[in-house]
């Protein structure tokens, strides 16, 4: 997933926001942009997308945990 530019709202707000924020904010958008494409967590993903899409509805009736 590609993260793209700052919208004009968003730069505003930026804008408004201290150094130090703007700086946290944009550490925290690193490490969300590493998680999402770390090959580790995108095939777990995977894997559990092949498991719930094989639910069929009698399973939904059936009582899970997670």
């Amino acid at each position: 997933m590609r993260m793209v530019g700052p919208t004009k709202m968003e730069m505003d707000t930026l804008n408004a926001l201290p150094e130090e924020l703007v700086a946290k904010i944009d550490q925290i958008k690193v490490e969300l942009d590493e998680i999402v494409n770390d090959p580790e967590t995108l095939r777990e993903a995977e894997e559990f997308h092949r498991e719930v899409s094989a639910l069929s509805p009698e399973d939904l009736w059936k009582r899970f945990t997670i």
